[in-house]
């Protein structure tokens, strides 16, 4: 049976991730590290590599390209919260194989991961044929998305959450929007105690939009989103109504998921 390795630093985007891929059938793996993914296949083989893009000491792209080093057949699919198109540009250069962008939607991952397996039973490299179309649009989605304000997204992202009740049963539902909730709730206590860094800075936020994203809090993950941009160009922390703007639109997007 082929066997998938999943590898993301957020814990609620890799259980996502898992739960979907095990309802397809497949075996899985999972690594909160990439380093520990790498330890991993020295000694063990899988068809697929499922990676994260943003994580500590490796991003995706580099755990991908030293993976495939490791197993040079390995069909690997790059995960990213960010439209950024230079990323997933760079890694199709570098092999692989698709990307799936978050919120991760059950329907569309489903049809990648089978479009991946069926890649890799052929000879024949159809992998640009198969990627032209998705990067095409993300590319046009990213121009259009940027010409959207923060205050015209809506709290929730309805049809992903819609899609995503479609695939887990309510008890999985309901365990993952409180993983989300204490773990989202203790990034942002660290922010409010004033002890981070920008280096830290920067790491919450970008958990904060892989969590938010994977559960389809939508305005939160763009709110954190920028926020992490602007820790970025200005090196700085957050200030205090900056953290509890987040804080206020979390405990919003909370109220009104639970009501869905």
């Amino acid at each position: 049976m082929d066997s998938i390795l999943i590898v993301d630093d957020d814990l609620v985007s890799l259980n996502l991730m898992q739960q979907t891929v095990q309802a397809m059938g497949y075996q899985t793996h999972s690594c909160s590290h990439p380093k520990e993914a790498l330890v991993w296949l020295k000694e063990n083989s899988c068809s697929m590599l499922i990676t994260d893009y943003q994580m500590p000491e490796l991003n995706g792209i580099e755990l991908m390209t030293m993976a495939r080093e490791i197993r040079p057949d390995l069909v690997a699919i790059l995960v990213t919260a960010y439209s950024n198109t230079d990323i997933i540009s760079e890694a199709l250069k570098q092999g692989a194989f698709d990307f799936v962008e978050k919120p991760l939607k059950p329907n569309y991952v489903r049809e990648v991961i089978q479009l991946g397996m069926a890649f890799k039973d052929v000879a024949v490299d159809v992998s640009p044929t198969v990627t032209k179309g998705h990067f095409a649009k993300f590319s046009e989605d990213s121009k259009q998305n940027l010409t959207a304000t923060k205050g015209e997204w809506a709290l929730i992202d309805h049809e992903y959450i819609s899609e995503l009740l479609m695939t887990l049963d309510k008890a999985h539902f309901l365990e993952l929007v409180n993983d989300a909730k204490n773990s989202i709730q203790d990034q942002l206590n660290e922010l409010k105690d004033g002890q981070c860094d920008d280096s830290r800075t920067k790491a919450i936020l970008h958990k904060i939009v892989g969590t938010a994203s994977s559960l389809g809090l939508k305005k939160m993950s763009v709110e954190a989103s920028t926020n992490h941009q602007i820790s970025l160009s200005e090196r700085r922390r957050l200030v205090p109504n900056e953290i509890a703007s987040l804080e206020e639109i979390f405990l919003e997007s909370l109220d009104e998921l639970l009501a869905f």
